[in-house]
């Protein structure tokens, strides 16, 4: 097969372009920079206001967990997830062209130059603007008390600065977040186009486990990460919120955790699902293929019997094969993915959140009994 015209693709986010193309950062690097910047500037916050272990009031920055896994732990890892979901688009596109598993290549090529373009469109700019300012706000907001519900008790408590000092990284990081998700849903998409519109070369013996399809299986396991790491600090978060008190009123700890427990097995299944029709259709072909001569040979059989025929032998070995063979087509996998990497997603994905989840229901319980 030749490779299709085009296998690298830009969105119009000049953040991401000057991170790529003028520092020339792999997504790695841009996480490790955005941890840089956190401990430069918390470290410095917290030597300024004497607040690395604080003895009463707000918690030091030693103290606060939710602070330390958000800005060492998830915004890296947001940031890296946020370049790596434009940079991935192409090499799965790639991997899954080579596979052999496509045929017709030329509505492929056509497929890839829409999504191109596609991801070049501007509103997901305007829309990761707008949303990230609001996201922002809320954040400023909920620290300096400017709403109904309760103030976060956190080391950003220390003074009204430190809100505004940590506000441009919170921009930046649902900025990654809002294009991340747009990267992923055009991915998904442009998916389930090229398998809806064709036939597929099923592969059920590929050493993959996957049908040839591994890349896409290898790209929702790799969400996965980014998920449990959002999952971890929801749950710390919960916990933290139980622990002060103010998760009676925590509205935005409670839509995380609804949000979380029903998004991320949607975001890992997503992708799966765009190969899954088609591979069960391809399976199917095959089935009613073997059906047919089968149906065949036996009424060749019956032919022979009705008309005192004894030569059914060969029917019958046949027959005997093609059974042999439809149970072995009745194994083939139409989901691209195998079980170990199902367990792996579902124990990284659901494990940082059961602390969280059970705190909440106990917080909840006691709430409920109070009332």
């Amino acid at each position: 097969m030749n490779a299709p015209r085009i296998m690298e693709f830009q969105n119009a986010d000049l953040l991401a372009k000057f991170v790529r193309y003028r520092l020339n950062w792999s997504p790695f690097r841009y996480g490790m920079a955005i941890l840089i910047v956190n401990l430069v500037m918390d470290f410095s916050s917290a030597f300024y206001f004497g607040a690395f272990v604080a003895q009463s009031g707000p918690p030091g920055l030693f103290q606060d967990p939710t602070q330390l896994l958000v800005g060492y732990v998830m915004m890296p890892v947001i940031g890296g997830f946020y370049i790596w979901s434009i940079i991935r688009i192409g090499t799965l596109l790639q991997q899954l062209y080579s596979s052999n598993v496509i045929t017709d290549e030329a509505n492929f090529d056509r497929l890839v130059q829409e999504l191109a373009v596609r991801l070049r469109n501007k509103l997901p700019l305007v829309v990761s603007i707008i949303t990230s300012v609001i996201v922002t706000l809320l954040l400023l907001g909920t620290f300096l008390n400017w709403y109904g519900w309760s103030q976060s008790i956190s080391f950003l408590n220390h003074s009204d600065v430190l809100p505004w000092l940590r506000s441009p990284m919170w921009f930046i990081t649902m900025y990654g977040v809002c294009f991340g998700l747009f990267n992923i849903a055009s991915t998904v998409i442009t998916l389930r186009r090229i398998f809806r519109d064709q036939s597929i070369n099923l592969s059920p013996w590929h050493p993959d486990k996957c049908g040839g399809l591994r890349g896409i299986s290898q790209y929702s396991l790799t969400l996965g990460y980014a998920i449990a790491v959002i999952g971890l600090t929801i749950s710390v978060l919960t916990i933290q919120e139980i622990y002060f008190g103010t998760f009676k009123s925590s509205y935005l700890v409670w839509i995380g955790l609804v949000g979380y427990i029903f998004l991320s097995p949607l975001i890992f299944f997503l992708p799966l699902g765009t190969a899954h029709a088609a591979m069960r259709k391809a399976k199917t072909t095959h089935l009613l293929a073997l059906s047919k001569q089968f149906d065949a040979h036996y009424k060749r059989i019956v032919d022979a019997l009705s008309n005192g025929d004894g030569e059914i032998k060969l029917s019958v070995e046949i027959i005997e094969q093609l059974h042999t063979l439809y149970k072995i087509t009745e194994e083939f996998t139409i989901w691209p993915f195998d079980i170990a990497n199902l367990r792996i997603f579902l124990t990284i994905t659901l494990a940082p959140l059961l602390p969280g989840v059970f705190s909440a229901i106990f917080e909840f319980t006691r709430i409920f009994l109070m009332d």
